[in-house]
């Protein structure tokens, strides 16, 4: 079916120092889903010494429109979720 007949699907997607090859995995993975119409929210509460993996995950955003990339302070698992929903635009979260 053509992808407009495709409601959206938000992945909300919370970070906190994720080693980059686990990053990349987890990106070439979505990337590579069938469905044409998926948002994947990343929301990045890594801290300062993990900065290279907040540099990765920009990038992949800055790439695919498909991406949005949000720097947060780390409120736990639950605030930084939440975040992600304010950002969500898809039908299906």
């Amino acid at each position: 079916p053509a992808a407009k007949t495709w409601p959206t699907i938000s992945i909300l997607t919370p970070l906190y120092n994720t080693p980059p090859q686990f990053l990349q995995q987890f990106l070439d993975s979505v990337q590579a889903q069938t469905a044409p119409n998926w948002q994947l929210v990343l929301v990045d509460a890594s801290d300062a010494a993990h900065a290279a993996f907040s540099t990765h995950a920009s990038k992949a955003a800055a790439k695919d429109p498909r991406i949005l990339y949000k720097k947060v302070e780390n409120g736990g698992i639950a605030a930084n979720t939440t975040a992600g929903f304010a950002l969500a635009t898809g039908t299906y979260i």
